[in-house]
């Protein structure tokens, strides 16, 4: 029998840094003249795959086929409810191939891949864990020196690559989740080694800008993103954010946000436009504003085409409620 779980609330909140990272990471037609500040998106993309795999590793696990479907029952009615709105209200055309395949961008193809791996190592090497998290950052090495094209262009965090090593991330969970430990945390300590792995991380990206036998070794960005996520989770297990999840407009806001996360990146990429520019920097907010109503219309539409193809009454409560 499994144990019970209790809620962590430090997962909730990396689940809201992550969507904020990602969207501001898209934001670059919104900042102006300062396009350089829309970035964070590789790492609030590492930030969900290590929610992923932290919670999913304390989660119940059964037969693959109910465990897969509890996943595809989580993530499709959004892919379904975006792709019907995107139809009606955006002119997108899309057959059922497409939108299974690639509807909900290349997170979703993703991490519908990763949860077959991650069920298979959960179930037979669960104990080993720690030898599958340096068995996949081999692999990744040996891939990047056999089969990453064009090293000495940055661009390791660009188009499907990402498909390949983000699996290190959820597996990074697995093994801070495994401990069931809350960590000890110092907020000046932490803080200082979150913002020492970001410096590393963008420093040696920019040097490898620069000089391209330097952007050779760009796949050992991954150590320092690694470590950024690592001391965000200890922070978001701070008294300081503690008190701020507690608190009745912050924990409002969290649970918007994180409830919306993957209607978040669903729809955002199609509403953000430059036409506010001159509310800078409101325009961020308004925006922002906009892609969360669009996303709770998007998860709405999901639950009522769930709800449609049920022999029950329409629950229009649950359809609508956050």
């Amino acid at each position: 029998m499994n144990k019970t779980v209790h809620k962590n609330i430090s997962i909730d909140i990396l689940k809201c840094w992550a969507a904020l990272l990602i969207t501001n990471s898209h934001m670059d037609m919104l900042y102006t003249y300062f396009a350089g500040l829309a970035t964070g998106g590789a790492l609030g993309d590492a930030l969900f795959f290590f929610c992923s795999g932290f919670t999913l590793f304390l989660g119940r696990l059964g037969s693959f086929d109910n465990w897969y479907k509890r996943r595809i029952n989580r993530i499709y009615p959004s892919v379904i409810g975006w792709a019907v709105i995107s139809t009606f209200f955006f002119g997108y055309q899309s057959d059922v191939k497409s939108m299974i395949l690639t509807g909900g961008g290349w997170f979703v193809s993703s991490i519908m891949v990763y949860y077959v791996l991650f069920y298979f190592i959960r179930k037979y090497f669960s104990d080993k864990i720690i030898w599958m998290f340096f068995t996949a950052g081999l692999f990744i090495l040996i891939w990047y020196i056999i089969c990453f094209e064009n090293k000495e262009i940055n661009h390791l965090y660009k188009g499907d690559w990402k498909m390949v090593f983000s699996f290190i991330f959820m597996l990074e969970g697995a093994v801070i989740g495994m401990k069931r430990v809350k960590p000890q945390c110092n907020l000046f300590r932490d803080a200082m080694a979150f913002f020492l792995c970001i410096i590393l991380f963008y420093g040696i990206q920019y040097a490898g800008m620069k000089n391209p036998a330097i952007s050779y070794a760009q796949i050992i960005t991954l150590i320092p993103l690694m470590g950024a996520v690592y001391y965000l989770y200890k922070l978001a297990n701070t008294d300081k954010w503690g008190k701020i999840y507690n608190n009745k407009w912050g924990k409002s806001i969290i649970t918007i946000i994180l409830g919306l996360c993957l209607e978040i990146y669903l729809c955002q990429f199609s509403l953000f436009t430059d036409c506010m520019n001159f509310l800078f920097p409101f325009n961020l907010l308004l925006i922002f504003l906009l892609i969360v109503m669009v996303a709770y219309c998007v998860r709405c539409v999901g639950r009522w085409v769930v709800q449609t193809f049920r022999e029950e009454d329409y629950d229009w409560h649950s359809i609508v409620k956050l």
